[in-house]
């Protein structure tokens, strides 16, 4: 893989310049669901911070709740109940256009499944993520091209993302996630479907990113790479606690 280097002219260097947003704090924090006339309690009385600049794994059992908490923090779902803040703003009752406009200028996501279109190639995959936003093609294309050269893909722009190895198509969806220069980073099971080799490398561009002053939240299931992270949060029939299952 290329080495991280330097920005030049319009160029960006993933990390380097994304702006502090602040903590990500939960205040009881409830979601419920309403399944077959039962209502099922996902997360209950949730409190969490995440200050700027951290790296959090979040682990647990499947159907634990942690997806469910992944959600309400990258605003794709609204708790039943309580706050939450991002900064000093509380975004919990937000109108969906506000929750859109902040994913957008505020997180980068990065699934399990990639989530990546064969319809386009590796590098339209990535600019599709500025779609509606004021850039040019030049800056654009020029953008999406130096992700690919720091994620070691430069030779893979102009082919389909079913032609990747599994590594390679996470290491596109990276790239797809840090286009909008994000200071938070979500990532729902990163190296699910990774070999172990594949899924170190991931790993380490999300620890890069990290350092980088990114915060990093990160669903997992892999103890090994769990133990990577600055801080853990177990998540067990809709609570958390700090630390493994043990705690």
């Amino acid at each position: 893989m290329d080495s991280i280097s330097g920005k030049s002219n319009n160029q960006r260097v993933f990390g380097s310049e994304y702006g502090q947003v602040g903590s990500l704090q939960l205040e009881f924090i409830s979601r419920s669901f309403e399944v077959d006339g039962s209502v099922v309690d996902a997360l209950s009385d949730v409190n969490l911070k995440i200050d700027s600049g951290e790296f959090i794994a979040i682990t647990g059992q499947s159907g634990s709740g942690k997806s469910t908490l992944l959600n309400i923090l990258g605003l794709l779902d609204s708790p039943s109940s309580g706050k939450y803040f991002i900064g000093t703003e509380d975004v919990s009752r937000l109108s969906s256009t506000k929750k859109a406009a902040l994913r957008k200028n505020k997180f980068g996501f990065i699934f399990q499944n990639f989530n990546l279109l064969d319809r386009y190639t590796v590098q339209q995959n990535i600019e599709l993520a500025m779609a509606y936003q004021h850039v040019s093609k030049k800056t654009l294309n020029g953008l999406a091209l130096n992700l690919l050269r720091q994620m070691g893909l430069s030779d893979k722009a102009n082919i389909k993302p079913h032609q990747l190895s599994g590594g390679q198509a996470q290491r596109v969806a990276i790239a797809r996630a840090l286009i909008n220069s994000p200071p938070i980073i979500l990532a729902d099971e990163p190296t699910g479907n990774l070999d172990p080799a594949s899924a170190r490398e991931v790993m380490q561009l999300l620890r890069t990113l990290n350092h980088k002053g990114t915060t990093v939240v990160m669903v997992t299931h892999d103890e090994v790479l769990a133990e990577m992270a600055d801080r853990r949060i177990f998540v067990s029939g809709g609570k958390i606690t700090e630390g493994t299952a043990d705690v």
